[in-house]
């Protein structure tokens, strides 16, 4: 039980950071980067600035939610291996996902 409320406390902090993240991207008024070692691109490089950083924004908050959601569904499963192993696919296993989506941003944004 113990270990149970010290990975909800963990994925939650996690989490949290991550819809941080893309609250403060939607908000931005400069262009946004994906990650940190990517330079965001210059306003003059794209048709819409303020779509460009909501649709990052909710990427990220969409890939908070998940991990918490990982953590839910897997509370429910009495197979510890399994419980573990989920989240940590769907944590892992997203950010191809979302560097994919990136890309497909990229390409409809960039003039």
């Amino acid at each position: 039980m113990a270990e149970n409320i010290i990975a909800l406390v963990i994925l939650a902090f996690v989490s949290l950071i991550m819809i941080i993240i893309g609250v403060s991207q939607i908000k931005s008024k400069e262009p946004v980067g994906f990650y940190t070692g990517e330079k965001p691109p210059a306003k003059e490089m794209l048709l819409d600035v303020a779509l460009w950083n909501k649709k990052h924004g909710y990427m990220w908050i969409i890939y908070g939610l998940v991990i918490i959601g990982s953590f839910i569904v897997c509370s429910f499963i009495k197979q510890e291996v399994i419980a573990s192993i989920i989240p940590f696919c769907v944590i892992v296993g997203a950010l191809p996902i979302m560097m994919l989506y990136h890309s497909h941003l990229k390409k409809k944004y960039y003039k």
